[in-house]
């Protein structure tokens, strides 16, 4: 196992127990968020913005088992995300998550983080507007 998987996997069990905390006292523990911090630096703020603002948004294809997320990014541009691959479409992602620089992008932490907390909007849309959603990536 790489130095970079075990970083990743530490940050999904604090982000699990994250969720598990949000979930049972609508609060986050400090010592959680300062392990993030020390692993994720400053997107650890920027992406609880995200998630403070309600910018984690999950699209449901209605009538079938489609869906997207998208992301609200500080400037107002979302972001659009498929969870099952990690890929999200915002230029961070491209130069320094894939270059090997970043272990994640903020966009993809808020959606983690959205997640187990269950914080995320969903909104139910049509076939054709799933496929100008997926146009647009």
């Amino acid at each position: 196992m790489t130095d970079r998987q075990v970083l990743l996997d530490t940050v999904k069990s604090i982000i699990q127990q994250i969720g598990t905390e949000y979930k049972a006292k609508r609060n986050v523990p400090r010592h959680l968020l300062i392990g993030l911090y020390s692993i994720l630096g400053d997107q650890v703020h920027s992406a609880l913005d995200i998630v403070d603002r309600a910018g984690v948004i999950r699209l449901n294809q209605f009538g079938g088992g489609r869906y997207l997320y998208q992301v609200k990014g500080n400037r107002g541009v979302k972001y659009s995300i498929f969870k099952s691959s990690s890929f999200c479409n915002c230029p961070a992602f491209q130069y320094q998550v894939l270059e090997g620089k970043e272990l994640i992008c903020k966009h993809l932490l808020a959606l983690a983080i959205a997640e187990a907390c269950k914080t995320t909007k969903q909104y139910t849309i049509t076939k054709q507007e799933m496929k100008e959603c997926l146009k647009q990536i």
